[in-house]
């Protein structure tokens, strides 16, 4: 073996030897970090409510289902006779808080009915309300009708 082959091969085995890892603290490292993701919180879900029509304004009385949707999860919530997904300009007409999320519901037949969907610290809050031609006074009668958590 000449010269420059030992020189090679002396720095081949140098430089293998340096890749290496050092001991076994780098597992605890690993360990460590595994550790502080799992601590870290989870990023939360949206939620939206979703109408699903059951009976069309051509039947002898619409009817439709309201679910909450959080991520993929979809969880019936309430029925309504009709069902339109509210524009944020619609909000203050029908008592709905500035900070809802989402929210919907109709007139049909001299009642209405009434969802909104607003966010509680890491919950999903579904609020349910009514309206009827021959009620004293405006109110919407909005009350929690379902709580989930968005993790």
């Amino acid at each position: 073996m000449n010269l420059k082959n030992a020189f090679f091969m002396l720095s081949l085995m140098a430089a293998l030897t340096a890749c290496k890892p050092a001991d076994n603290n780098s597992s605890a490292t690993t360990s460590n970090a595994a550790e502080a993701v799992s601590q870290a919180p989870a990023a939360l879900k949206e939620a939206t409510l979703v109408c699903r029509e059951i009976r069309n304004l051509d039947d002898i009385a619409p009817l439709a289902e309201v679910s909450l949707k959080i991520g993929e999860q979809s969880t019936p919530v309430d029925s309504v006779s009709v069902c339109e997904t509210f524009t944020k300009d619609m909000y203050a007409s029908h008592k709905i808080p500035e900070n809802a999320v989402a929210a919907c519901g109709g007139w049909w037949a001299g009642a209405g009915d009434y969802l909104y969907l607003v966010y509680e610290g890491d919950d999903a809050v579904v609020m349910a309300g009514w309206q009827e031609e021959q009620q004293e006074g405006d109110g919407y009668h909005y009350k929690e009708i379902r709580r989930m958590s968005r993790k």
